[in-house]
């Protein structure tokens, strides 16, 4: 699997911002340590691999609403793939409902086979841990996402995020209602990938393996990081 080079992301925004002008301030430098990362690769193929939604994805355009549209390469694969970029890219923001991505990598955590971040100590820091009741409390929680808009009644509040909560429905009632060559006709949801790829278990992606044919070894976004199967609605990682 193709491992793309990781910096800070307070490090790579104002490098990027330094070719067009002065740098942001931030928030604050990051702290000195030895954690995950967040993975900030504008050279990335298929597409860069940045935290999304993200301004650093568009290009100024007086004529639309925003005044941006979305900047996505045109270049690709297949005639198809090259059509939807070039619907994607007369889009003028992101979706309010949109997903938050953000990538994280640990080279000690990799090394070991291991993910960048415990994903199961995430959700009970939001949510509760089971067994012991909910948690709404975000004093403890490790991911915050907090209103920035100075022109908003909500500035500075901070947004509750499900972990693990049901809210967010993304089940299929029936997953086999696609086509029968589809590799993923048994998948439980069309949103977060429920396979896991490396059917050798040799750590990387051979040919055939690459059965959505994006190029990347792909893992299931799953609580237990396992395959659920079409019975498991419960799993996938919202």
């Amino acid at each position: 699997m193709r491992r793309s080079p990781v910096v800070s992301i307070a490090i790579a925004v104002p490098l990027l911002a330094a070719a067009c002008g002065e740098a942001p301030a931030g928030l604050r430098p990051t702290p000195a340590g030895n954690g995950p990362r967040i993975v900030y690769d504008v050279t990335a193929k298929p597409l860069p691999e940045i935290p999304m939604p993200n301004d650093v994805a568009t290009r100024p355009d007086p004529s639309s609403a925003t005044g941006k549209r979305l900047n996505v390469s045109l270049q690709a694969t297949t005639r198809a793939e090259t059509k939807l970029r070039n619907k994607v890219d007369q889009l003028d923001g992101f979706g309010v409902f949109s997903p938050i991505s953000v990538r994280f990598d640990d080279p000690a955590a990799r090394a070991k086979g291991q993910p960048a971040i415990d994903l199961a100590k995430v959700r009970d820091r939001i949510a509760g841990a089971p067994g012991k009741g909910p948690d709404h409390d975000p004093a403890n929680d490790p991911i915050l996402l907090v209103c920035v808009d100075r022109s908003s009644p909500d500035f500075g509040a901070v947004v509750p995020l499900d972990a693990g909560q049901g809210n967010f429905p993304i089940v299929l009632e029936w997953p086999w209602q696609y086509w029968d060559q589809d590799e993923h006709r048994d998948s439980v949801n069309l949103l977060f990938e429920t396979h896991d790829e490396d059917a050798n278990e040799n750590g990387r992606l051979d040919p055939y393996e690459d059965i959505d044919f994006d190029g990347v070894l792909d893992r299931p976004n799953t609580w237990s990081g396992k395959d659920p199967g079409p019975e498991g609605a419960d799993d996938p990682a919202t």
